[in-house]
């Protein structure tokens, strides 16, 4: 915790009652280990070391005094009783446990919280998470069962950034230590580094199949959506089969560009995003493969395993890009033509409106962003700027398809329509047309829905649930990945005192589905086939303008 935060909570503790005694203060909680099954309780780790510290302010500064230390018992319990109102740190640290410092890997190796004790709070409760760190090791072979040394093998969860990428030794085995308990994915990549351009050509090489191993996903699936999550557990060396490898020959696509107007110097830039079914992830986007090359108006690309993907083509001599292509490319066994035509960028300009009978906030101007689908025709993703009259301008953007997300200057206000040129539009996907401006007004309204859920399994109480809201009716893409996914709304996560889980969130009003499932599952909704089985089972929730409901809803299984 920052000092300054521990400088304001020591004054708030101390401000009327400087050290003054207190009986019956307490300070007492627990240290769990997580389970990996998210339906699995926490428990008790036994034999920690905990330190309680107070600190006091001395002469303008905080002060930290160690004045107690303890062992929790079998079941992770300790408590203190401290001799004055007063802020307190207490820290907890055992051999062979970490807390979790990254969505992955473990970095530190103990844990602090803070405890404020007042007349008003004579007590806290605190609960520690630690864990052991898991090792995940495993073998590729070829299809003769020989080793396969030096490819890259990913590791990691869904949602994350950045993957873990190890190595496989000449012996064909990989290992990955340290990592968080939980579900992973596992990746082998071939061995080419990725698609690369061949420009200029020759006929012949319209012909040449390169040979390569093909990139699989555990436990030897060639796309995302079949691969199968291997469980990490706390402290355990998990090993995994042998990943059997195949060699395949893959196919050079053939891209020729109309409208090039290759001027000297030109430079093109390639974005290669595979298209799963799947709500694309902050991974999923930063790891898009990029190819450099001059501009030209035919060449190839190789290296490109079977599968769906986008092709955005952008003009980059200059910053932003001013001009892009799009095509969506079928790689099957044989050699692809494809065909794109360069666009110029186009700009939005827009304003905020307000609804009928509603004065517009003052204040703080609200925040938009234009975010275009695909996601491989990449666009600035800083909000824009909006005056304080209310309007706005985005320029250069790429692509067809652009989705606004509005987030309003003050609580209570929410985006009820958005038009564009005059017409209403579904799902807040605004379409463009390359080279025109669209103009585009923001109705804001001041009478959101309000809906609170709770959340029971079985007959119980669930103390740590995420629900999703989806507008209905769902739009179901065909073939998957050729149109936005949903809008979802993710209502507050938190636990309530007792374990009852109650949560608000205001919405626009409208129809959705509704569903409950933990936090631990948010990941596997991104496949779309999974988001929309759990929407049709949901519950319906039809909302008015200003309306509160109250629902109940059972924890839904997104794995079954």
């Amino acid at each position: 915790m920052p000092l300054t935060a521990l400088y304001m909570l020591t004054s708030i503790a101390l401000h009327g009652q400087p050290g003054t005694p207190a009986d019956n203060l307490e300070i007492r909680g627990t240290v769990v280990e997580p389970n990996p099954a998210a339906s699995a309780p926490a428990a008790g780790i036994g034999g920690v070391q905990v330190k309680l510290t107070e600190y006091q302010q001395t002469n303008g500064t905080l002060e930290p005094t160690v004045i107690a230390t303890t062992i929790t018992d079998s079941q992770g319990g300790f408590s203190f009783h401290p001799p004055r109102f007063a802020t307190y740190m207490v820290e907890v640290e055992k051999e062979g446990y970490t807390s979790q410092a990254s969505s992955t890997q473990m970095i530190e190796s103990g844990l602090k919280l803070a405890a404020l004790l007042t007349r008003a709070q004579p007590t806290a409760q605190l609960q520690f998470k630690l864990t052991r760190p898991g090792e995940l090791t495993g073998r590729v072979v070829d299809d003769d069962g020989k080793p396969v040394g030096g490819l890259h093998v990913e590791i990691y969860t869904r949602p994350v950034s950045i993957p873990i990428d190890v190595t496989t030794n000449g012996e064909g085995y990989f290992t990955s230590p340290k990592l968080i308990p939980g579900q992973y994915l596992v990746h082998v990549k071939s061995r080419s580094s990725g698609p690369s351009a061949v420009s200029p050509f020759s006929e012949a090489d319209l012909t040449v199949a390169d040979q390569d191993f093909e990139s699989v996903y555990w436990p030897g699936v060639p796309d995302l959506r079949s691969a199968t999550p291997i469980t990490v557990s706390p402290g355990a060396l998990n090993s995994i089969a042998a990943i059997r490898l195949h060699w395949a020959s893959f196919p050079r696509v053939h891209v020729s560009v109309a409208e090039a107007n290759c001027a000297p110097d030109t430079k093109w830039r390639l974005a290669i995003q595979h298209v799963d079914g799947t709500v694309p992830t902050e991974s999923e986007i930063l790891n898009t493969e990029y190819v450099l090359m001059p501009c030209s108006k035919d060449f190839l690309i190789r290296d490109v395993a079977p599968g769906a993907y986008w092709f955005g083509l952008l003009n980059t001599t200059k910053d932003p890009a001013e001009r892009w292509a799009l095509a969506r490319v079928d790689v099957a066994r044989t050699s692809v033509d494809v065909a794109m035509a360069m666009y110029p960028a186009s700009e939005i300009t827009g304003r905020f409106v307000p609804a009928e009978g509603v004065k517009l906030p003052a204040g703080r101007s609200p925040q938009i962003w234009s975010t275009p689908w695909p996601t491989v025709m990449t666009s600035p993703l800083e909000p824009t700027r909006v005056d304080p009259a209310g309007t706005f301008v985005f320029s250069n953007r790429l692509g067809l398809m652009h989705q606004m997300i509005v987030l309003p200057s003050q609580e209570g206000y929410y985006a009820q329509t958005i038009r564009v040129n005059g017409a209403p539009v579904a799902g807040r996907i605004i379409t463009l047309t390359p080279g025109t401006p669209a103009q585009v007004e923001i109705v804001i309204d001041d009478k959101p829905a309000n809906l609170t859920a709770s959340v029971v399994d079985g007959d119980k109480p669930v103390a740590d649930a995420t629900v999703v809201l989806v507008k209905w009716p769902l739009v179901s893409a065909s073939p998957p990945g050729s149109a936005p996914p949903p809008v979802l709304i993710y209502i507050q996560d938190g636990v309530q005192p007792m374990g009852v889980r109650t949560q608000t969130n205001r919405v626009a009003p409208g129809e959705y589905r509704a569903f409950a499932i933990t936090p631990e599952a948010k990941g596997k909704i991104g496949d779309l086939t999974i988001l929309e089985r759990l929407a049709r089972e949901g519950q319906r929730v039809k909302l008015e303008r200003g309306e509160s409901q109250t629902i109940t809803l059972k924890l839904s299984d997104p794995g079954r």
